[in-house]
């Protein structure tokens, strides 16, 4: 099952398409799919819930940015010494949770009471991160931020007029475009 980043609802109510008028869904669908899979593709990231383990070799400071969010479970942060320890075991010693804290709407690792992340140590993070899905009528759709279910849904709805030959190959260009530029606001 796909997952889209905006509804089929929202979709029609943009297009002033009726709710009761189903024989385009599935090409609607379709598009909300095709637009999804590129937003993520041009993000770099999967915007549904996700486990993760982040990993990073010489982290120097007291940050570390995961590569998703938002973070919605506990972190376990573990550092591995580059050291060789017991017969090329690296050893390992986990954080505290109350040595560090997330910032989960953007994903950020920030070690506190004066703890730093030292050279030669390789951090492993594992976590999830990504937004709700909602399964409503069959279907998985993510619950994401308001302006990124915008820009998908104006996006579909363009290569759809583009499709009925409403709009020309350079108006439906400025839509990619258009969604691009807002797109990047949620990638790393």
């Amino acid at each position: 099952m796909s997952i889209k980043l905006a509804s089929l609802n929202k979709l029609k109510t943009f297009l002033r398409i009726p709710a009761s008028e189903t024989s385009l869904d599935t090409l609607l669908t379709g598009y909300l799919e095709s637009v999804s899979s590129d937003c993520e593709r041009y993000c770099g990231r999967t915007f549904a819930r996700t486990a993760y383990t982040d990993e990073s070799y010489n982290v120097e400071g007291t940050v570390f940015a995961l590569r998703a969010f938002p973070v919605d479970t506990a972190v376990a942060v573990v550092l591995k010494e580059k050291r060789v320890v017991v017969i090329g075991v690296p050893a390992t010693n986990t954080i505290p949770a109350s040595d560090y804290t997330v910032q989960a709407i953007n994903g950020v690792i920030r070690l506190l009471g004066g703890r730093r992340f030292e050279v030669d140590t390789e951090v492993l993070v594992t976590y999830t991160a990504g937004y709700l899905e909602n399964i409503a009528a069959g279907t998985a759709q993510v619950l994401v931020p308001e302006g990124l279910d915008a820009a998908v849904v104006r996006l579909a709805a363009a290569r759809y007029k583009h499709q009925q030959g409403v709009i020309t190959d350079l108006e439906l260009e400025l839509a990619d475009k258009n969604s691009l530029r807002s797109w990047t606001t949620y990638g790393r």
